[in-house]
């Protein structure tokens, strides 16, 4: 009889075992998860702000072409046309040619 004991707590204790390395994984998962969403919130409020920007640019410059100044939708111009170039640029070096493959958790 004592040994039926021994052998359901060393059963016991490898289900727990198994259970916590589940756990690991799970949690180890959950950080990753969550350091991405963190990076794409400030990548998304990065645009937002690009973008806010923009608009108040054009404002002004369409305000000053409408007083007869010119310069500003120039300068406008070219300055969306750089940032346009390095948006796309980093857009093309941060995506994967394919994407990643996903490969599950082992059991």
């Amino acid at each position: 009889m004592n040994i039926e004991v021994e052998l359901e707590f060393a059963t016991s204790r490898q289900i727990l075992l198994a259970i916590y390395k589940r756990l690991e994984k799970i949690m180890s998962a959950l950080d990753d998860l969550t350091a991405a969403v963190a990076s794409e919130t400030t990548v998304n409020q990065s645009a937002i702000t690009l973008l806010n920007g923009i608009s108040a640019q054009i404002t002004a410059a369409v305000a000053a072409a409408q007083a007869g100044d010119m310069a500003p939708l120039s300068g406008l111009a070219a300055q969306i046309t750089a940032n346009t170039t390095a948006l796309a640029a980093a857009v093309t070096a941060n995506t994967p040619a394919t994407p990643p493959t996903v490969v599950p958790p082992a059991a």
